[in-house]
């Protein structure tokens, strides 16, 4: 997001305040809806603004929550390379979870797969190069 579009966004919601509230000091009937809503007439300074506009606040907890739980799975589990948005499914010999397009490994690369032989065939080179029998 550009810095315009930022500056932008913030005039909007000043705008969108500066109406509220004009239409608020102007208009009788959205003052009236505006006051029982947030609780300023009514029953009391509290009840009105729980039985109104703050029993809402509950509500959106739960897209929160969800939404704050996603984006720290996604941030765990994308890709670590710089502005790759894929999910890093592959762990690399140094330990980094990347996608299939930034591991180094040409198998998980090309996207071929895997068989038992090419399993039991890079065993017994990791052996023999550790001086092991395989």
């Amino acid at each position: 997001m550009t810095r315009w579009q930022k500056i932008a966004i913030v005039l909007l919601v000043f705008l969108l305040l500066a109406a509220f509230i004009v239409l608020v000091t102007t208009e009788p009937h959205i003052a009236t809806w505006a006051f029982v809503h947030f609780g300023v007439k009514g029953f009391g300074p509290y009840y009105g603004f729980w039985s109104g506009a703050g029993s809402d606040l509950s509500e959106l907890s739960i897209p929160i929550t969800l939404t704050v739980v996603f984006s720290a799975w996604y941030r765990k589990n994308n890709c670590e390379v710089y502005t790759c948005w894929r999910l890093g499914k592959h762990d690399t010999a140094a330990g980094h979870t990347v996608c299939r397009k930034h591991h180094p490994d040409e198998d998980v690369r090309n996207k071929r797969r895997i068989t038992h032989a090419h399993v039991i065939a890079l065993h017994e080179n990791f052996l023999r190069d550790r001086g092991m029998k395989p």
